[in-house]
C-alpha cells in the first residue's frame, strides 16, 4: 500500500518537502541531531532512573508487606533506626513497634 509511517514525513530525518535528507543537509543539519540525540539519551536515563526508583520502591513495600502484613518505614525512619542502633539504643519503626506492643 501506500501507507506511510509516522516517521516518514516528519522529524529531522526528513526535509520540509517529507522527503529524506540529503547527505549534505544532514551534514548542515549534525550539531541540531546531535544535541537532539543528547536531550533524548538524557530524558531516557532520567526517566530510567525514575522508573528504577519506583520498582524499588514497590519491592521494598511488598517486601514488607510479606513480612507480617506491615507497611514499611520510610527511608528516614529506616536510617534513623539504624543510627540508634549503632550508638546503642534499641529501636523500632513506629508500625513495627505498634505491633509488637499492642494487643490485638
Amino acid at each position: 500500500g501506500d501507507e506511510q509511517r509516522p516517521d516518514e514525513s516528519t522529524g529531522p530525518e526528513a526535509a520540509a518537502d517529507g522527503q529524506p535528507l540529503t547527505a549534505d543537509e544532514f551534514d548542515r543539519a549534525a550539531d541540531e541531531l546531535r544535541d537532539l540525540l543528547d536531550q533524548s539519551v538524557t530524558a531516557a536515563e532520567r526517566r530510567l532512573f525514575e522508573l528504577r526508583t519506583a520498582a524499588a520502591d514497590d519491592a521494598r513495600i511488598l517486601g514488607a508487606l510479606g513480612d507480617g502484613g506491615l507497611l514499611p518505614p520510610s527511608p528516614d525512619v529506616l536510617a534513623t533506626v539504624e543510627y540508634l542502633g549503632e550508638q546503642g539504643i534499641p529501636a523500632l519503626p513506629g508500625w513495627r513497634y505498634l505491633a509488637q506492643a499492642v494487643d490485638p
